[in-house]
């Protein structure tokens, strides 16, 4: 959550916090609750942090960031996690 904090300050420090909304979600498909979120809010922009992974881990763990950009109702902003070890 600190990161996307982070982020939203960085790439979009002109909006007012009162116009952002942060929410971690518990459900075992997250990017279908984030984009029934999004649209029962009717919200503008998606703002998720993503891993990075790719290749076999994103394979065998799936993508949240990738299915929320392929099925959101409106605009996605993906934050990468910096660059670390692979495992």
């Amino acid at each position: 959550m600190h990161r996307l904090r982070e982020a939203r300050r960085r790439y979009f420090g002109h909006l007012e916090d009162s116009d952002v909304q942060y929410d971690a979600i518990p459900s075992a498909h997250p990017s279908m609750e984030i984009c029934k979120i999004a649209k029962d809010t009717n919200a503008s922009l998606i703002v998720l942090g993503s891993h990075g992974r790719t290749g076999v881990l994103r394979r065998l763990l799936g993508s949240v960031a990738e299915a929320t950009v392929r099925h959101a109702p409106c605009s996605v902003f993906v934050v990468r996690e910096p660059a670390g070890p692979d495992f």
